[in-house]
């Protein structure tokens, strides 16, 4: 029993250090560099120091950031510099200033106009026009692509229509994988050509399978859910509607928590606190992108059926798992969506459990 007890006393001292942690990393960037509204931007000749992070519908980056730089929204323009890595996602994305670190993209229209030193870019319509340059390696996969301008090491490509400009040009190794050979490529590339046809055949699932896979996916998740109900029934249209509420907020903690969370649980390996407080926070971790998507299935079902009490109960979470599963399968956009719904998700976790905490306080006081 007491052996029991001691456990039960070291999880939560583990759990409150690790929230500590992560709290004060997300209350610090949200003090210093987190811009969240509907348009939001850095004007031309400012410059932000440190990391930066941007979340809204219309983002406009003209002035110069001295720091990696994570930006997410509808329509997003980068004309200024970035000293740092870039972590981008949106709708339609133009970046024409130069990135000094590395370029990580995903969208459904991306054109890049500029240096990088490398670049790993996802989306439906990918352009990369003139003036782009990437000092080091390209990854890419895309439906339609522009190719047009310089590759400084290797190229790896996924497509399924490529058109090649005049001023492309590959110094290294290029791999690609389409349906079709691009015609007139060998002169561009220095190095070795590599093409590996895309087996139609193989790489689409039957429906039947995709049918499968999918109840599959959603009878886990509203197993899930069930726990959930019985141990609050509140617990799952609280956290919906938390981002429903705060949809911008929601996103932008989400997206510092998915990328800050890996990078503690490495520092709490290598401290004091030892791989066992890593091992649960990984799991917590693990555990939140799950169930990230129940959360937005709920918000997609109490939007439909508001006013109904039909919106607590299983109907409105299965018909919002369903709309998910299906918007996931969309190629390339796919992606995007997930990212999104995990994004969303998190953030609105974390946003619940200090709001709740603040109501004990004050309910102690």
């Amino acid at each position: 029993m007491k052996e029991n007890i001691r456990f039960k006393k070291k999880i939560f001292m583990i759990l409150t250090i690790c929230l500590t942690i992560l709290s004060f990393s997300i209350v610090s960037f949200a003090k210093s560099n987190f811009n969240i509204g509907d348009a939001i931007g850095l004007e031309s000749g400012k410059i932000e120091e440190g990391t930066a992070f941007y979340s809204g519908n219309n983002i406009n980056i003209d002035g110069n950031i001295n720091g990696n730089a994570f930006i997410a929204g509808q329509d997003i323009n980068i004309r200024g510099n970035i000293d740092g890595n870039l972590f981008i996602a949106g709708n339609n994305i133009n970046i024409e200033g130069e990135v000094k670190g590395t370029i990580f993209s995903a969208g459904n229209l991306v054109t890049i106009k500029s240096n990088s030193r490398d670049v790993f870019v996802a989306g439906n319509i990918i352009n990369l026009d003139e003036g782009f340059r990437v000092e080091r390696d390209l990854f890419m996969g895309g439906s339609n692509i522009l190719l047009n301008g310089e590759v400084g090491r290797d190229l790896n490509l996924t497509f399924d229509k490529c058109d090649i400009g005049d001023k492309f040009k590959v110094k290294g190794d290029m791999t690609y994988e389409s349906k079709n050979k691009i015609s007139g490529i060998d002169s561009k590339v220095e190095g070795d050509l590599k093409y590996k046809k895309t087996e139609i055949e193989n790489k689409k699932k039957s429906i039947l399978n995709v049918f499968k896979d999918i109840v599959i996916s959603i009878l886990g998740l509203l197993l899930v859910w069930a726990i959930g109900i019985i141990i609050n029934r509140r617990l799952w249209i609280s956290n919906a509607r938390t981002m429903k509420k705060n949809p911008l907020l929601s996103f932008g903690i989400g997206l510092a928590t998915l990328i800050l969370m890996p990078a503690i649980i490495i520092i709490l390996m290598v401290t004091i606190i030892g791989l066992s407080s890593a091992i649960i926070l990984s799991l917590l971790y693990g555990i939140s992108i799950y169930i990230s998507q129940i959360i937005i299935s709920v918000a997609i079902g109490d939007a439909i059926f508001r006013g109904r009490e039909i919106h607590y109960g299983i109907w409105g979470a299965l018909l919002g798992l369903i709309i998910i599963k299906l918007l996931t399968l969309i190629p390339f956009a796919g992606f995007i969506i997930n990212f999104m719904i995990i994004c969303l998700g998190l953030g609105a976790i974390i946003i619940n459990l200090k709001e709740n905490r603040n109501k004990i306080d004050i309910a102690k006081e």
